[in-house]
């Protein structure tokens, strides 16, 4: 099996590495899942609405889908920037 190149520090699996992995892809995949799952779930939930129909913990869950989206765009570019130094 070929490992992407920004995950060769850790052996043959870069998810064994999980949080270690420098590029933050575990843990992006994870934000990302974690977020929609509780946007989810909030809408069975009754809450205070605080945006239109969204409550503050769907508000919350958006903030944890853009960092992890962050985490996995910006992740390679920061592990070629760091393996060039």
């Amino acid at each position: 099996m070929r490992q992407p190149p920004w995950c060769r520090s850790h052996g043959p699996y870069c998810a064994g590495a999980a949080l270690m992995c420098p590029t933050g892809i575990v843990l992006g995949r994870y934000l990302i899942m974690a977020g929609m799952l509780r946007f989810a779930i909030e809408f069975v939930r009754v809450n205070v609405r605080v945006l239109g129909p969204l409550t503050l913990a769907h508000l919350g869950s958006l903030i944890l889908i853009l960092v992890g989206t962050w985490l996995l765009l910006s992740g390679p570019r920061l592990a070629i920037r760091q393996a060039t130094r």
